[in-house]
């Protein structure tokens, strides 16, 4: 059985290490927190490759997204955040994943922030 559930782990400690900041967010982020701060969220998992053995690759997604009170900040640090992300291979204590690549993004304005959303897919091998 392999641990892709934990693939928000690994997002945190890998941004967390590289960007040397705290305000990053699984799903949400606190009342009050103060811009520019990063959310990500799993946004599929299925497995694609099950053996008598048990499951041995699932494809996983992801979106990171980046809200900010300044555009220019807000892509610069998506710009970073791609750089730190779309690697062939990201490794934690607890997960390995390959192929890791930026499948879109996208930009808004909502609640008078811009957000900049990264949308990433993966393989995650047992």
């Amino acid at each position: 059985m392999t641990d892709s559930l934990l693939i928000g782990k690994l997002i945190y400690s890998k941004l967390n290490q590289a960007l040397q900041t705290t305000n990053i967010y699984p799903i949400v982020a606190e009342n009050g927190t103060q811009y520019p701060y990063i959310v990500y969220k799993r946004t599929n998992l299925s497995n694609t490759t099950f053996t008598k053995d048990g499951i041995c690759e699932d494809s996983c997604g992801y979106s990171i997204t980046i809200i900010s009170d300044k555009y220019d900040e807000g892509v610069e640090l998506a710009n970073q955040i791609r750089r730190i992300m779309e690697k062939p291979k990201l490794v934690s204590e607890d997960l390995e994943i390959n192929n890791n690549r930026l499948i879109s993004a996208n930009e808004e304005w909502a609640n008078d922030a811009y957000l900049q959303e990264l949308n990433f897919n993966c393989k995650i091998n047992n």
